[in-house]
């Protein structure tokens, strides 16, 4: 005739009820609270995880019965204290009543059982769904401030080291002796260098904090291809490498972030130039490829001489990861290069590939079209 369920609050030492069903009358919901002291002797019973039956009860909660006979089920969750002991943690209970003298049969008493252990496993889950919610919040705070953090120490930082690079290039040009010279350069270069690290830092988390938006326009391969490959083709010529650059002469053009997608091959062919040996050759091509029925560019830089640990591939887009043994010229770096091109490639809904073989690496990656996928691009 009669079921309720409470939760219990240790800290407060009362049990909450929180939802009452009465026959006739449906489901309630009304604050009621009970001290544990006031069903003290019965409390102690169900934390040992037993069953209890009472007859001859009342209790305020149902005022249009002044006698019925109770059954009360603990709601038990297990904690693993130790291998060999396991405690129950009582997290409430499931009630149900009927008129006085009838009794509930043992089939009643294995179904008010599996019933309050149902609620326990919800119970579990529910706590457990909150308490991910407030370590996801707090991680998301965290990040928050590393990010408010790292923007203002990197706007702090830049300002300085750009008035001392300005400061350097005008010294440079005074008379100065070749040991000054000398000086002048290792300052020009670790500047530089401290530069590149926090532009590299600030460009980094525009792209994760998700702040970065698309500028989109069309690109022609027939001119963005030479105008980004020419610094680097001077640059393989003064390291006496070969440098190879093709395309496919129907590519269609690319409606694309210009300025990400350049950043991303840029810093592709400029580890290309830091770690091949002299004599050797880098390559780069472009040709189109569909992925998903989407069309798109396939850019693919190659280059030969050098081989890239099998154990260091699944850590080569890490921050701050670095194989300094595979550096010939001591060119040094941040270590975020490749963790800007793959956060660029994930913004540019593209996808990368590596692969290092036989004394060359390969680094492939797949650049779609941006408009819709009714819209075919036209060509060149």
């Amino acid at each position: 005739s009669n079921c309720a369920i409470a939760l219990y609050d240790p800290e407060r030492q009362v049990s909450v009820l929180a939802v009452d069903y009465l026959a006739g009358e449906g489901i309630r919901r009304f604050p009621l609270e009970v001290s544990f002291a006031d069903f003290a002797h019965v409390l102690r019973q169900l934390q040992r995880g037993q069953l209890c039956q009472l007859s001859n009860f009342h209790h305020p909660c149902w005022p249009n019965h002044d006698r019925y006979t109770l059954i009360i089920a603990p709601i038990c969750d297990k904690r693993d204290l130790t291998a060999q002991h396991e405690e129950l943690l009582v997290l409430g209970n499931i009630c149900g009543s009927r008129p006085p003298g009838q009794i509930f049969t043992e089939r009643e008493q294995q179904l008010i059982q599996r019933v309050a252990g149902q609620c326990a496993i919800a119970i579990r889950q529910a706590r457990l769904y909150q308490t991910i919610q407030r370590q996801v919040q707090q991680l998301q705070e965290l990040n928050q401030l590393k990010d408010e953090f790292l923007h203002m120490v990197s706007h702090e930082m830049r300002t300085p080291l750009t008035n001392m690079k300005l400061a350097i290039g005008f010294l440079s040009k005074a008379n100065l002796t070749e040991r000054e010279r000398r000086y002048f350069q290792i300052l020009e270069m670790e500047t530089n260098r401290e530069l590149e690290l926090i532009n590299d830092l600030l460009e980094l988390q525009a792209l994760e904090s998700g702040n970065k938006v698309l500028r989109l326009t069309c690109l022609s391969p027939q001119e963005w291809i030479p105008n980004l490959c020419e610094p680097f083709r001077l640059r393989a010529a003064q390291q006496g490498q070969q440098f190879q650059v093709e395309w496919d002469p129907d590519l269609w053009l690319l409606c694309t972030d210009e300025s990400l997608l350049s950043r991303v091959v840029s810093e592709l062919l400029n580890n290309a130039c830091k770690y091949t040996p002299t004599g050797e050759s880098i390559y780069l091509s472009v040709s189109q490829a569909n992925s998903n029925g989407r069309p798109g560019w396939l850019i693919t830089v190659r280059n030969t001489g050098v081989e890239i640990p099998a154990e260091a591939l699944p850590r080569l887009f890490e921050k701050f990861y670095r194989l300094p043994q595979l550096d010939c010229r001591n060119a040094g770096g941040t270590g975020l290069g490749l963790s800007l091109v793959q956060k660029a490639v994930e913004l540019l809904q593209g996808s990368l590939r590596v692969e290092s073989h036989s004394r060359q690496v390969m680094v492939q990656m797949w650049c779609p079209h941006q408009g819709s996928l009714s819209e075919t691009p036209s060509k060149a």
